[in-house]
């Protein structure tokens, strides 16, 4: 073997009738020194020593990181306000002790990697914050200041937050995660936006730049946002107005549209479809989402969301 600088490191590992020591062989033969086989072992044992000193160096990170992190959570259960950390994916990292009590939670074992937008909102709400933090994350959008929803809490009542949304980003800019941060309205505000549906989708609907509206059973508009009107003139369409019929504000809407409301009226499942729908002047293709909003089980609004892929003259 040829001889080694002392500060070079030996690579070794075990075959199934001896050691390999570098691109030598070392095979325990009858007649082979004992001394070159106890060489072998020893540079094994060496890379296993220097593998075990490696780990325990990453123990050591991970458990100092993790008194950092705790160290954060104690400073965010002193505050008054709800502080929730989703992570890209849309699972809970962190609630601090406000939120906890607020949503009716005991333990972090009870939401961790759990969804944000599936474990405290109602379905449409819910929809509403998937879009708001995916346009976070993609940098539609920077931040969102005052904007309100209502929560579900474990004891299943309804709480109207006013929540601030950034996005939190690492050293080379990468989002890591989004911070809502939030506290409750008044009691008279709550009772006000409670008693009135519709009204508790319209503030975070509008801040969302993607068209969206919101229909009961007779195919009413009840909510119309910002975005979608804005559609709607680009379109060269007449404004809808709350309180409309569908059907009589888009009256080239094909019959298999009301009968996909139809269906998810009655089966209480979402529909996402391609739809090409030709106007005036353009024919254009749409990813339509069509989302059941539940009261008491029973489906009594739908929220629908439309994404534009194409157009063409």
């Amino acid at each position: 073997m040829t001889e080694k600088n002392k500060n070079d490191r030996i690579s070794c590992s075990l075959g199934l009738n001896g050691v390999w020591v570098d691109k030598d062989w070392i095979k325990p033969e009858p007649g082979t020194p004992k001394e070159k086989l106890l060489k072998a072992i020893s540079v094994l044992q060496a890379e296993v020593n220097t593998l075990q000193a490696e780990i325990r160096f990453l123990q050591d990170r991970v458990s100092s990181l993790e008194k950092e992190c705790e160290g954060w959570c104690t400073c965010l259960d002193f505050l008054e306000n709800i502080v929730v950390v989703v992570k890209p994916d849309g699972n809970i990292s962190l609630i601090n002790e406000k939120g906890r009590r607020l949503l009716g939670f005991r333990s972090s074992e009870e939401y961790a990697n759990r969804l944000w937008h599936e474990l405290c909102f109602e379905p449409a709400v819910g929809e509403a914050v998937r879009f708001l933090e995916a346009k976070l994350l993609s940098g539609d959008i920077e931040k969102v200041k005052h904007y309100r929803t209502p929560v579900i809490t474990r004891y299943g009542w309804n709480r109207i937050i006013s929540w601030r949304s950034v996005v939190l980003r690492d050293k080379e800019d990468k989002p890591y995660g989004i911070l809502h941060y939030g506290h409750e309205i008044s009691e008279e505000k709550q009772k006000e936006i409670l008693s009135r549906p519709e009204v508790r989708y319209q503030h975070i609907l509008d801040i969302i730049p993607v068209p969206m509206h919101l229909i009961d059973r007779a195919y009413h508009l009840l909510v119309i946002n910002q975005a979608f009107k804005e559609w709607c003139q680009k379109l060269g369409l007449p404004l809808p107005i709350e309180g409309q019929n569908l059907f009589a504000a888009f009256p080239f809407l094909p019959e298999k549209v009301r009968q996909e409301y139809e269906e998810v009226f009655r089966t209480g499942q979402p529909l996402l479809h391609q739809e090409k729908t030709g106007l005036a002047s353009q024919t254009i293709m749409t990813e339509t989402r069509k989302i059941p909003v539940l009261e008491e089980g029973e489906v009594r609004q739908i929220m629908t969301v439309i994404q534009k892929l194409s157009s063409s003259l």
